[in-house]
């Protein structure tokens, strides 16, 4: 009979020995590294990024209220991407194609529970950089300039679909959702918001991926 310890190190090896167990890995990994890369460059300007996110808060049960507000705003984002998805103009056609052939290979054999991981870590490690530490940091630094904030949100979301780009036309479409969750913070000045709005779209994104992927294997 295998001790705990010794029983625990074979089912990590053993869930390594999958390739999808290391994308899910590196992913969460990179995501993660985002978050913590914009806390320190956020403590080397005495600038705390996690917007609206203080203990008294928690203790209030106002995250509660702004995961809700956060899974109510993912409502436009997956109408877009539903639109993305179905539509036949040739730069969308050609965006859908080229995301599936780059990243449905990645996703095969992940689980639901594991996409969930990573979209989590995805809209934490990002909203915490793009959102909490660029626009809101440059807001605040521009703060005496008239326009500050407009010309630090616009400045934030352009950054983050230069940060996206496999296709011009993904980079776009990532700016557009960048003023999206951008306008989130701005409308309710926490970051828990545009955090699971993010997360939950890319959940959805990446169970269209892994279905896809299940169906070109299916194909084949």
């Amino acid at each position: 009979m295998q001790s705990r310890p010794a029983a625990a190190t074979m089912a990590g090896m053993n869930y390594f020995s999958r390739h999808a167990s290391w994308f899910v890995l590196i992913a969460v990994l990179f995501e993660l590294a985002l978050g913590a890369l914009a806390l320190g460059i956020g403590g080397i300007f005495s600038f705390w990024p996690l917007i609206g996110i203080t203990r008294a808060q928690a203790s209030s049960g106002s995250f509660l209220v702004a995961i809700g507000w956060g899974l109510i705003a993912t409502a436009p984002m997956t109408v877009g991407l539903a639109v993305v998805l179905e539509s036949r103009w040739q730069a969308l056609a050609q965006m859908k194609s080229l995301a599936e052939e780059l990243l449905a290979p990645l996703l095969r054999g992940i689980t639901p529970l594991e996409l969930l991981v990573v979209a989590l870590a995805a809209g934490f490690g990002e909203e915490l950089l793009f959102r909490g530490l660029i626009q809101e940091g440059l807001s605040h630094w521009w703060s005496g300039f008239p326009g500050g904030w407009l010309a630090a949100w616009l400045l934030s979301s352009v950054l983050f679909g230069v940060c996206h780009w496999v296709s011009g036309t993904y980079a776009f479409l990532a700016t557009l959702a960048g003023l999206y969750l951008g306008l989130l913070l701005i409308l309710f000045d926490n970051l828990l918001v545009p955090i699971t709005a993010h997360a939950m779209y890319d959940f959805a994104a990446l169970i269209y991926l892994a279905n896809r992927t299940r169906e070109m294997r299916d194909e084949w």
